[in-house]
């Protein structure tokens, strides 16, 4: 078998890592899903949930944050660039989130293609009221701070934040921070 999403190798007992890159499709959903419930077989210690996500439909990303979320061994999801859209929904499925100094994160209020100065319909109400469940689960904030991180009426009047401000808004602790070594620093 051949995986797209699985780094390195799997062991009993040892933390085991997954890659969630690019757009959410209903085709990315299904092969990482697949490949996430055979790393879960394997029982190891942790399993590491590297994202790089510009998000996609809200329906196909629910079906990882699902499997994410019911996993029954611990989970950690890393931001290794950007969590947008749905990706932050994804980085806020496991156990921790951390963030790279470098990521940026982009959380908004989920949207339906249509008519400018439409109203939402009720599949977009109900998917907002179900992402800002999550998120208030993730960041624990109150209804009203997620309300306005994802109207982009905190803080700074916008929906993407960089390591550092998602940390002034109150999104992640600033221990789960991950921070550029000297050598990487120098590269970039």
């Amino acid at each position: 078998t051949t995986f797209k999403n699985i780094v390195g190798e799997l062991r009993q007992g040892e933390p085991a890592t997954i890659r969630f890159y690019g757009k959410i499709t209903e085709e990315s959903a299904r092969s990482f899903n697949a490949e996430f419930d055979f790393i879960e077989s394997i029982r190891p210690s942790l399993i590491r949930v590297l994202i790089n996500c510009e998000g996609g439909p809200v329906l196909h990303g629910m079906s990882s944050y699902a499997t994410i979320q019911n996993c029954s061994v611990p989970t950690e999801c890393i931001n290794e660039g950007m969590a947008a859209s749905m990706g932050s929904v994804l980085w806020a499925a496991g156990d921790r989130s951390w963030i790279r100094d470098y990521s940026i994160l982009m959380i908004h209020n989920p949207f339906f293609p249509s008519a400018d100065g439409a109203k939402p319909n009720a599949m977009v109400l109900a998917f907002t009221k179900q992402i800002k469940t999550i998120y208030r689960k993730r960041f624990g904030l109150s209804d009203s701070h997620i309300e306005a991180l994802m109207k982009g009426e905190a803080v700074t009047a916008r929906t993407f934040f960089d390591a550092a401000s998602a940390v002034r808004a109150g999104i992640i602790p600033q221990h789960n921070l991950l921070q550029t070594t000297n050598q990487i620093r120098d590269k970039v």
